[in-house]
Parts: structure tokens; sequence; C-alpha cells
């Protein structure tokens, strides 16, 4: 990738003292989706929330470089930008999807007047024409009687209808980047089902970029030209969508496919694959592999004496694991 919209090189984060990303790398290009993908606690939404500079104030970029290119074509170095910087960027060229829609909406505005504040920090619009792009934007989302549900208050909505009214907010603009954190994770499967298909319907129509966030393979699959997981705040394992997919290499990806429920598929099997343990403590990782104490190809010796690299495994994979290659084979 030449000229990527998005480049993260070499983040690290901390929050006190605590480390929550630890040499992170990624790039996005224009109309690309990334998926990122891990457990609770893995940094994905700190991740995210680097990239737009939301970070609570006890958090702090130890190290690294967040680049994004404008419309303009200039690169503008995130990490270090100053507030009038930032935003101008937020909303206007890159946009975020937050978690939980009922949380992140505020409860004593209206809809429509939190979708006009967007364009009123980043447009000289009449509130007519305002009003006019809203609905019809609405419209396209699949909100129905758009006029009547610019009136509503949050709370009077579905669940399906806030996150539309969440993904109306950070569309407005016509963003070049949209940051989805978890769209989809409050909603039932037939409402998720028309999320996902709605963001891959909207980067095919403008062309936008996708940085994808979510714990569930059965989702990323959906969407995903490109993945990237992350454990405890490393990058294990990153490549073409299909390709992870079909071939996962790190123990800790294989064990995230494995526990996705399929349907009509080991009909007697009566206990659905876990991955025990849990994320580790990020200010007290264990010596070598952090997915060590969890991994069923383990070595002691080996994946207990240092963390290992992240390889590059043939021309467009890369994998931190010592084994990776005899597991592949």
């Amino acid at each position: 990738m030449n000229e990527p919209l998005l480049a993260v090189d070499d983040l690290s984060l901390a929050y006190g003292e605590v480390p929550a990303l630890q040499h992170v790398s990624l790039s996005v290009g224009r109309g690309e989706s990334l998926v990122i993908v891990g457990e609770s606690g893995s940094g994905k939404s700190s991740l995210g929330l680097a990239v737009m500079r939301l970070l609570p104030r006890t958090a702090r970029i130890t190290s690294g470089a967040i680049r994004f290119r404008g419309r303009d074509g200039a690169m503008t170095e995130l990490a270090a930008a100053d507030a009038a910087s930032l935003q101008r960027l937020r909303g206007k060229e890159i946009g975020m999807i937050f978690q939980e829609p009922m949380t992140s909406l505020n409860p004593v505005y209206r809809i429509g007047e939190q979708i006009f504040e967007a364009l009123r920090t980043h447009e000289v619009l009449p509130r007519a024409a305002a009003r006019e792009r809203a609905m019809a934007l609405l419209a396209h989302l699949g909100v129905p009687e758009a006029a009547r549900r610019m009136e509503a208050f949050p709370h009077e909505l579905s669940g399906g209808l806030r996150q539309r009214v969440m993904i109306a907010i950070a569309l407005v603009c016509n963003p070049s980047l949209l940051i989805a954190d978890e769209p989809t994770t409050a909603l039932d499967v037939t409402i998720q089902a028309q999320i996902l298909e709605l963001l891959k319907r909207l980067c095919r129509e403008r062309g936008m970029a996708l940085l994808f966030i979510t714990h569930h393979f059965g989702v990323a699959r959906e969407v995903a030209q490109r993945i990237l997981v992350l454990y405890a705040g490393r990058v294990v394992e990153v490549g073409p969508a299909a390709a992870v997919i079909a071939r996962p290499l790190h123990p800790y990806t294989r064990a995230l496919l494995q526990s996705v429920p399929r349907l009509g598929t080991n009909k007697n099997q009566t206990i659905l694959p876990a991955i025990g343990g849990a994320v580790p403590d990020s200010a007290h990782l264990p010596p070598g592999c952090a997915f060590a104490p969890r991994c069923p190809a383990f070595v002691p010796g080996l994946c207990d004496r240092e963390p290992p690299p992240l390889s590059a495994f043939g021309t467009e994979r890369s994998v931190r694991c010592f084994r990776a290659w005899e597991l592949a084979a």
C-alpha cells in the first residue's frame, strides 16, 4: 500500500503505568475494511480511541505515530496534533460509531439536533438545508418516517434505530474513514445483519475506509477485507481476511474461530469449544508469549522464555508465534 489513508506505526499506549497497547502497527487504505479482533481487554477500543484522540486523561501515548491523510493530501500526525487540528478532522474526515448508542446519544436532545451538531461544526448550512440533509441520510440508512424520528428522543427509538442514528451522526459530513467500535454488540442477530450489510454498502458507495472493532469472528468475516488479531495489547496475527479465516496461523486466532457457533455442524457436540482462562492483566504479563498460559501448543522453555517477534509469513501475512510455521505445516 503506497499511500495509506491511516497509518499507525509502532504505537504504545499506557493508562498510568499499565500498558494497554505495545508496538502496534497497521495501515488502512481508501475504501478498505480492516477488522480488529480480540477478546475484551485486548486493547481494541483503546486503539480506536487513540486514533480519534479521545482517550481519558489517565492515558498517554508512550511511543509511535498515528498518521492520517486528509482530502487535501496532507498527512497529519494525530498523536501530536493540537486541539484545533483534531477538531477539524473529527466528524468531518474521521467518523466514529461508539459501542452503545443508548449511552453515546444525549438523552435530553432530540435526534435531529444531535445530527445537526456535526453539520454546524464543520459546514455553514442554513437550518432548513441541514434538516433536509439529515432526513435524507436517515432515510438512506433505512429509518422509516425520518421526519418524525428527527423529533424523537433517544429513549423513544429501538436499539436498531438508535444504532442507525449513530451511523448518521458519524456519516453526515462524509468522512473518509469510519471507526466502528462493536456497533452490533447490543443488537439481535436480524438487526445485526442489517447493520453489517448497511456498512458494507456505504463503504462501496462512498469509497470510505472502515476500521471495524469486534470480539466476534462471525461478524469479522462479514465485513473484513483484512483482519488484525490483538491479544494483551499486541498484534498476534494480521493478513487478508479469507486467508486468516481459512488457515489461522496463531493458536489464539484458531481458538477464536473454533469458538464461533455454527448451525448444522457438530450435532453430537454438547459443549461449545472455549478458550480456557482469561486475557492476562496488562500490569503483570507472563514471561514470554502472553498467550502461553492458555495455549494448547505451549512448549516449556520456548514459549515462556521471551516474547516472540511479529514475523512475516509469506508476502501478505504476519504472525507472533514461535511455532507458527510448524503448526501451519
